[in-house]
């Protein structure tokens, strides 16, 4: 996506922190993963969409969302900065 930045700050074979700045109106598709993932919200907002319903984030919010859980992004009209911690870490976006 172009409107997204991922930077990968520190991992080891437990545990991945990920930085993500999105510009306005991004929208990540729905997908899960075997990860457990705590997103912190640095600045901005998003939408959150799990089975269980739509979560809204605002700056200083944060959520989990368990292994294999369905969820769905979409981001705030303003800059958006995303703190995510994967457990374990991401074998994935070290390719």
């Amino acid at each position: 996506m172009e409107e997204v930045e991922r930077k990968i700050l520190a991992y080891d074979d437990d545990c991945m922190l990920v930085l993500y700045r999105m510009g306005p109106k991004v929208q990540f598709p729905a997908h899960k993963h075997p990860h457990r993932q705590y997103t912190f919200v640095v600045k901005g907002s998003a939408d959150v969409k799990t089975p269980s319903g739509v979560l809204h984030l605002e700056e200083g919010d944060s959520t989990l969302l368990a292994p294999g859980e369905e969820h769905q992004f979409t981001f705030g009209s303003g800059e958006n900065l995303f703190l995510d911690v994967f457990l374990p870490m991401r074998k994935d976006f070290l390719q």
